[in-house]
Formats: C-alpha cells, structure tokens, sequence
C-alpha cells in the first residue's frame, strides 16, 4: 500500500505560520500601501484562489510589479524540515505539499529553496480555486496523488485544516514541531512499529 506524506507549507515548511500578517502586509505598508490590513488580506485572498496573479495584487495594492522576488526573500525555511522530508523519502514515503498560495510565490519559493527536488507534488489553491479547509481541495490533493484516504499522512499548523482532513478519513496532526512530526513520519512508514521505538530513531 502506497503512503504519502502531505506538508502544510505555511507554518510547517516554511517558518511564518501567518505569512499574510506577519509577511506581505508589513512589506507593502513600509513601500507606502495605504489599505487596511482587511483590504490587502482580501486581495491576497482573491490571489490565492487563482483570481488575480501576484502581479495584480501589487498593482490592487498601488504598488508597482514585479515585486515577487523581493517579497519572497521574506520566507524563511522551517528548521530541520528538509531532513525530516528526506528521512521520510528515504523510507518509502512520497512528500507532497497542499498550500493556500499564489502560484507564483509557491513556485519562486520552491526554487529558491531547492523544494522541487525533495517535494514530488504540489498542490497550491491559486491552481485548483479552493483553499483548506474545503474539503475540496483535500479531494484534489488525493486526485493528484491517486491514493485513498487512509494512505495519507497530513500536517498542518491550523487546526481547522485537520480536523476537514480527518472528517475525509486522512491521519491528520497539528504540526507542533519537526521532532514530533518525525515520530509520527516512523510510526506511519513502519507501521508495526511503536511510538517508544520511533522516539529512538528510524527502525532498521
């Protein structure tokens, strides 16, 4: 039976768990955006649902273009998140990330970092026109995937998002750490093994 590892991006790839207010909203206001934080979050809303391009928010903002490259060296990776994809790549388990994004952040993002390479599947709002925690977008997420469920493990840092995952049958965890992650990433690679012996590292 095929098992998948499926990542949050904000909050669990990447270290901003609120990109939005911590992120793009203090970026736009220190080069003069006069909107209230309710206006840029409903168009970077409209953006992560494939409704305007990241060009168009900055112009929706009443900033020039091409600020993606800029705005994007904001982002920060998780720490010791690419060993725990590797380790968990190296056990069998395929990685996959399911993000409310703008797709040309998701995919500049994952450049600059090297994602591509460790991270087979992405699954970004903007690209499909629903975001977590639609239940919609957990049945694109398994679509793309082409497995049930049940072969899928899930971490995100919203709760909401996993409790919609876990109503689908997905074995969906709040993301509190990379260490805990890991031992849950052991338990659902080997399945016979126990959480005691996960604690101490990949069964061999």
């Amino acid at each position: 039976m095929s098992r998948i590892l499926v990542l949050d991006a904000m909050g669990v790839i990447y270290r901003s768990a609120d990109d939005v207010a911590e992120l793009l909203i203090p970026f736009v206001r220190a080069k003069d955006c006069i909107l209230s934080a309710a206006e840029i979050k409903r168009h970077y809303r409209a953006a992560s649902l494939g409704r305007m391009t990241s060009d168009e928010l900055w112009l929706a903002c009443g900033l020039p273009q091409g600020l993606d490259e800029e705005y994007c060296q904001r982002h920060e990776l998780m720490p010791g998140i690419t060993d725990l994809v590797q380790e968990a790549a190296a056990h069998g388990l395929r990685v996959t990330a399911l993000t409310n994004d703008i797709s040309a952040w998701s995919r500049r993002l994952r450049g600059r970092f090297g994602l591509d390479e460790i991270i087979t599947d992405w699954v970004v709002s903007a690209d499909i026109a629903v975001r977590k925690p639609d239940p919609r977008a957990f049945s694109c997420l398994l679509e793309r995937v082409g497995c049930d469920a049940g072969d899928v493990l899930f971490f995100d840092d919203r709760y909401a998002n996993v409790d919609a995952a876990r109503h689908l049958g997905i074995d969906a965890h709040e993301f509190v750490g990379v260490e805990e992650a890991r031992t849950l990433v052991g338990v659902h690679a080997h399945p016979r093994t126990s959480v005691d012996q996960a604690f101490g590292g990949w069964p061999t």
